[in-house]
């Protein structure tokens, strides 16, 4: 609008005469009605109201200074009279556009030329309040903004569908979903987006959810688990949200839903559901297992066993669970044996070993057990599990087939040692006999007496050998040195071969220690040599080695030049009672004997054989530690006896001439002998004085020789005891003779080892 100087007073809005009044007054848009000049001639309230005019100012026809201060305090001038300037050089047209009041009001703006027939006269304005509007549509772009940038970027799909499930919108991330565009996605027939079983799931879930609406109303969404297609054909599984879109009365008008790629949770659930078909088969077999299982924490504490356990040891998982496995010690191993077993398993290594442990009623039994640490991955040992098998039964029966074993090898000893007996005592008596029939005195023919003194040391080592091979009694482990061994062996073994086979020793020329039970790695090189004798029945050539295998191990073979073994029963050869001798040649105990002695020390035995070439074993044992073996040390010859200074001896032999003997020899050692020939007749000499030492026979009729010492002890405490016997089996006898509670001597005894025996026995009181 051009201000003018001056303007007539405009007619008063109020004027109820005005033809325009009713119009005006009646619509909610301000009108105004501007002349050819600028004038405003007409107006209404609401035109007022909205440019906030005073009164004064529209009625008083006052300076239009007044009137573009008002303007100017709403709008941008140039906005507004550029405008109607623009409007005034094109009086024809029509305009429309948007008016925004410096306030944040928005108006539309309407303009069209006034006439009066086909006279141009003025303008007609006409503006409209819609404030509210664009503002509720600026909030309705930034919603739909916020809401495009949402679903464009969300990694889950949002969609829509009608009710017969055909897809109305989808949200562009069903690209990275499906590989289809949402265009693509829109048009495919449902057949293609679900798999069969899926679509069918679906429309029997939307189906229930539609139902249910319509029983009770407005009802919450769904979730099901479907597998989609993609667009290369395979499948994703997905989880869809369901719930229906409602319109301002809450009727359900479709479905909006959220699609998830759950296929990494499917995979895992399917992994969870092996590990724990898994777990649930090893709890199974855990708890079916024959063997007992026992599960502790790192300090021990039971914490978990299986059914094995209670019919092994007696004891309840309820009586188990928090205590710590102790309860079944027997006292039986040392506390070296459970410290080597701790060091071990707390160094991460599994130990394996045998036990004597006790049950809950008290009775023994023997397990074989091993122990493996459970490792966090961190390396933190966390628990322990022990698997134990109950070996009494078969250490029993390897006793037993070691025994039968021993005695079929006693049963083939007998004749050739019957034979070199017979020999001894042929050269024996004809030296004897000789003597008397020249009357010759024996002691002044040295020569004489150390030959019949070679053959009586040769018959006591004889005995003494198959004594020892006989003997049945529990592994006594020592050091020895091996050579040493199979030598002195090799002299009755060859009494055991038949003529036409060759024993040859090459043995190692240095020691070669070992720790083990010396009488049954004995058994096992005989057990060895005979069998290999056996198969060569048209003689051949038998040859023993032995040697080092690294630091830790020692080793001896026996090698023959017999038939050899099939690779056919080579699988068999340990195996009890596994024989190819006919019924009448072998029990097939000899190499199981020999199998269970060699690893119960902890060795192994190899095979080398290949048929009609012959057949090499092996066997390897853990190395003895130390430069000299215990057991291999000779006591030095003393360069004279050692004599009594008239000691008391009470002499006990049952035997007349053995007692005559041992009186001739004491006396001939310097001490003061009573005898008796039993251990009544003993005490019931009259003993008035106490003797320094008791030496008897361990088998005495009546009353035995370590009963007579215990009785004799009560009455004289300090009295030195030494037993004597041509055998024993008295394993107790042996500990304490072992132990220094009292001394043994094997029969036949030398004058020099009964002397020394006497001195060092006195010396100890």
């Amino acid at each position: 609008m051009t201000p003018a100087k001056r303007r007539k007073p405009a007619a008063d809005p109020a004027d109820q005469d005005s033809p325009y009044r009713a119009v005006l007054e009646s619509t909610a848009d301000g009108i105004l009605v501007v002349d050819r000049r600028g004038r405003m001639v007409i107006w209404n309230r609401q035109f007022a109201e909205m440019w906030r005019l005073p009164a004064a100012v529209m009625r008083t026809g006052e300076d239009d200074v007044a009137l573009a201060a008002v303007l100017e305090q709403l709008v941008d001038p140039e906005q507004f009279l550029g405008k109607v300037r623009a409007l005034y050089d094109s009086p024809e047209e029509e305009s429309f556009d948007v008016l925004t009041f410096k306030d944040g009001r928005v108006f539309e703006r309407y303009s069209k030329p006034q006439r009066i027939g086909r006279e141009v006269t003025g303008r007609v304005w006409s503006f409209r309040d819609v404030t509210e509007r664009t503002r509720a549509e600026a909030a309705l772009r930034e919603a739909e903004a916020r809401y495009s940038l949402v679903s464009d970027n969300i990694v889950d799909v949002i969609w829509t569908t009608d009710f017969n499930l055909h897809v109305t919108y989808v949200s562009p991330s069903i690209r990275r979903f499906t590989g289809y565009a949402p265009q693509e996605f829109l048009s495919l027939p449902l057949e293609r987006l679900f798999t069969p079983a899926s679509l069918a799931d679906a429309r029997r879930n939307l189906a229930e959810a539609l139902a249910e609406n319509a029983a009770r109303g407005k009802v919450g969404g769904r979730t099901l688990d479907v597998e989609v297609v993609r667009k290369n054909g395979t499948t994703v599984w997905t989880e869809f949200k369901i719930s229906f879109l409602r319109d301002r009365d809450g009727v359900a008008r479709g479905i909006l839903g959220v699609a998830r790629d759950i296929s990494e949770r499917k995979r895992a659930e399917d992994v969870l559901k092996e590990t724990v078909q898994r777990l649930s088969l090893q709890s199974a077999v855990m708890e079916a297992a024959a063997n007992a299982i026992v599960i502790t924490g790192p300090d021990g504490t039971i914490q978990w066993v299986n059914p094995a356990f209670t019919a092994l040891t007696g004891y309840t998982e309820a009586e188990a669970v928090g205590n710590n496995p102790r309860i079944l010690g027997s006292g039986r191993q040392s506390k070296e044996f459970y410290g080597e077993m701790w060091r071990t398993i707390l160094a991460g290594e599994v130990w394996t070993g045998e036990v004597v442990n006790r049950r809950k009623d008290g009775s023994l039994y023997t397990e074989r057990m091993t122990i493996t640490p459970v490792k966090e991955h961190d390396g933190r040992t966390t628990h322990f599990v022990a698997i134990k098998e109950d070996v009494t039964a078969r250490k029993e029966m390897g006793e037993r087939l070691r025994q039968a074993q021993r005695l079929e090898a006693v049963g083939r000893l007998a004749g050739g040692v019957a034979h070199d007996f017979n020999n001894l005592l042929q050269a024996m008596l004809g030296l004897t006999q000789l003597a008397r029939a020249q009357g010759e005195d024996l002691s002044n023919s040295p020569e004489r007496l150390a030959e019949l003194e070679e053959l009586l040391h040769r018959g006591a080592r004889l005995t003494q050998q198959l004594l020892l091979f006989s003997r049945r009694e529990e592994p006594k482990v020592e050091r020895f040195e091996l050579n040493r061994a199979i030598r002195e062996t090799a002299t009755l073994l060859r009494r055991l071969l038949p003529a036409n086979v060759t024993l040859q020793l090459e043995l190692l020329p240095e020691p070669l220690h070992v720790a083990a039970d010396r009488d049954q790695i004995g058994q096992v090189w005989m057990n060895l040599a005979v069998n290999a004798a056996d198969a060569m029945p048209d003689g051949g050539r038998l040859t023993v080695h032995s040697g080092r295998e690294g630091e830790n191990h020692v080793w001896f073979s026996v090698a023959d030049t017999g038939h050899g073994i099939g690779d056919d029963i080579r699988t068999h050869i340990f195996e009890p009672f596994f024989t190819t001798k006919s019924a009448n040649s072998g029990t097939g105990l000899g190499l199981a004997v020999v199998h269970g002695i060699v690893t119960q020390h902890g060795g192994r035995v190899d095979v080398a054989s290949t048929a009609g070439a012959g057949a090499t074993f092996r066997v390897v044992l853990p190395r003895g530690q130390g430069d000299a073996a215990a057991g291999d040390s000779e006591r030095p010859a003393s360069p004279a006896l050692p004599q009594g200074a008239g000691q008391r001896v009470l002499l006990v032999e049952d035997n007349a001439s053995v007692r005559r003997t041992f009186e001739r020899l004491l006396k001939r050692l310097g001490y003061e002998v009573i005898s008796a020939a039993s251990a009544e007749e003993a005490e019931g000499l009259a003993l008035t004085q106490p003797f320094s030492l008791l030496l008897t026979d361990m088998m005495l009729p009546g009353l035995s020789g370590a009963d007579l010492a215990e009785r004799l002890r009560q009455r004289w405490p300090e009295v030195r005891v030494i037993l004597m016997s041509g055998y024993t089996d008295d394993e107790e006898i042996r500990r304490r003779a072992a132990h220094g509670a009292l001394r043994f001597l094997p029969k036949p005894v030398d004058l020099e080892t009964l002397a020394h025996e006497l001195h060092a026995a006195l010396a100890e009181s």
